[in-house]
């Protein structure tokens, strides 16, 4: 499965893993297990294994959509005040990655995004702890 999700319970976190070829259907199934489960304040999307450069902006609009809808019916009062960092390899997956998180300002969703290059900046900006000499802590350099 492109998409594996792990709940940080004492971190109240959920990382969203993305490998291979995502489509958008596997996301709006991850966000729907997501918000019908057990939510976490915080969401990190890990994307840097993967390209969301084929996803369309009708698609991402879509996905926002049902994610402003989960709020309106009351399934993201854990979010309240939350974060999610999604975290990309290039330039063109950032691109996308800003236009769902501008589309999710738009909708007025009850937590922040923000896009980012490196896991140590996302987990900074989430409020994690992380230990950066970790083998798991990727970094890249963007000239």
């Amino acid at each position: 499965m492109p998409i594996t999700s792990e709940t940080q319970l004492w971190a109240n976190l959920t990382v969203h893993t993305c490998t291979d070829h995502t489509t958008i259907d596997e996301v709006n199934q991850a966000i729907r297990s997501f918000y019908e489960g057990r939510p976490t304040k915080n969401v990190l999307w890990d994307c840097t294994q993967t390209s969301l450069q084929h996803l369309t902006p009708l698609q991402i609009r879509h996905t926002i959509f049902e994610v402003a809808i989960y709020a309106e019916v009351g399934l993201a009062k854990a979010r309240v005040d939350g974060r999610t960092a999604l975290v990309v390899s290039s330039p063109g997956d950032y691109a996308v990655g800003r236009l769902a998180i501008t589309l999710g300002e738009i909708e007025e969703l009850p937590f922040a995004g923000e896009v980012f290059y490196t896991f140590e900046d996302a987990h900074h900006w989430l409020g994690q702890t992380v230990d950066i000499d970790s083998p798991s802590v990727q970094r890249k350099i963007i000239p």
